[in-house]
C-alpha cells in the first residue's frame, strides 16, 4: 500500500499527470466562479418574480 502512495505522488513531478490536472482545476474554478452566481442571481430574480 505504501508502494502505491509513493508511485502516485512520484507521479505528480511528470508533466503528462500535472498539465490535465492543472487544466480541469482551472476549468472548474473558472465554471464555479460564473455559474454560482448565475445560479444565485437567477434565484433572486425568481424570488421577485413570484412575490
Amino acid at each position: 500500500m505504501l508502494a502505491s502512495f509513493t508511485m502516485a505522488f512520484g507521479q505528480l513531478n511528470d508533466s503528462r499527470f500535472l498539465k490535465p490536472l492543472l487544466y480541469s482545476l482551472g476549468l472548474s474554478l473558472v465554471v464555479a466562479l460564473i455559474a454560482l452566481p448565475a445560479g444565485y442571481l437567477g434565484f433572486e430574480w425568481l424570488n421577485q418574480a413570484f412575490l
